[in-house]
């Protein structure tokens, strides 16, 4: 039976709230406000629904991954809370039927067009906890195995979109779509440095991306995912006719220095400051972006 300390312990160490709560909230809070200041309405209280639906999208997936990739924690894992037995696989289907339950009241609670980006999404999400029925293909092929995932980003913020407050005639708008940018470089940024090691780190499996596409091409991913959350930032930024880029900017110089000591001196510790300053980077944009809204 599943007990409180139990699952306290599972989301400490596979979903900490400390991380994820003010993930989806600042995120959540950016495209609820940046859509209601584009579209000239003032209701600060829409960016709820949005960070209560894309935390429990994010913890359904990470559900849904412990039933995907038992197997494969079982053999280069073998520490990790499900294979260990603290908490078990029956149980944790009760808990991911609960959080669909939520998930499509949620969604209906927008009307129509937020069910059905929701549904893409949802839809999307079960072809990847079935690996596109190529699992044994695609784990040989790890760009596409990335790329089909980060293909979720799209439907899951124009969920995220509708929530807060977008309709469909007005998603076409190039606004939205340097949002998605925005938001979406900066998840896949922190997916992407979460998962640096220096060489004598790496383990059997080589499920990270600095495994895949050695120090050097994970260091240009990084890059390129930075520039695009600056690039997107400036064409956001000229909706609002205001400009603080130049924060954002410095934390930038900051991170990509960090990559580049990496780069030349490979260690735990480096990996750990490339991490930590892409944290600061994504939180940083995130909060100059809320406070242009005011200025």
């Amino acid at each position: 039976m599943l007990t409180y300390k139990n699952f306290a312990q599972y989301l400490k160490e596979r979903f900490p709230l400390q991380q994820f709560i003010p993930l989806s909230l600042i995120f959540s809070l950016v495209a609820a406000w940046g859509i209601q200041f584009y579209l000239g309405t003032e209701n600060l209280w829409a960016f709820v629904w949005p960070s209560l639906a894309l935390w429990l999208f994010l913890f359904r997936l990470r559900l849904f991954d412990e039933f995907k990739d038992y197997d494969h924690d079982k053999e280069h894992y073998p520490d990790r809370p499900v294979v260990r037995g603290l908490i078990k696989l029956v149980e944790l289907k009760k808990i991911v039927w609960l959080i669909l339950i939520l998930e499509v009241l949620i969604s209906l609670s927008a009307g129509l067009f937020s069910l059905l980006m929701f549904v893409v999404a949802m839809f999307y999400s079960l072809l990847m906890f079935k690996e596109f029925f190529v699992a044994k293909w695609l784990k040989k092929h790890f760009t596409v195995y990335i790329a089909s995932h980060e293909i979720l980003l799209l439907p899951l913020f124009f969920y995220i979109f509708a929530l807060s407050g977008a309709t469909w005639p007005e998603i076409n708008s190039p606004f939205f779509w340097y949002l998605f940018v925005f938001l979406g470089s900066q998840l896949f940024l922190l997916e992407v440095t979460r998962k640096f090691r220096p060489k004598d780190m790496e383990i059997a499996s080589r499920d990270t991306y600095t495994a895949q596409y050695g120090i050097k091409g994970a260091s240009i991913l990084v890059t390129a995912l930075s520039f695009a959350v600056l690039w997107s930032y400036i064409k956001i930024d000229l909706f609002f006719s205001t400009s603080l880029f130049y924060i954002n900017f410095c934390i930038c110089i900051v991170l990509m220095l960090f990559v580049y000591k990496f780069i030349k001196h490979p260690s735990n510790k480096g990996a750990k400051q490339v991490f930590n300053t892409s944290i600061l980077f994504a939180m940083v944009a995130d909060i100059v972006f809320i406070i242009s809204l005011f200025i």
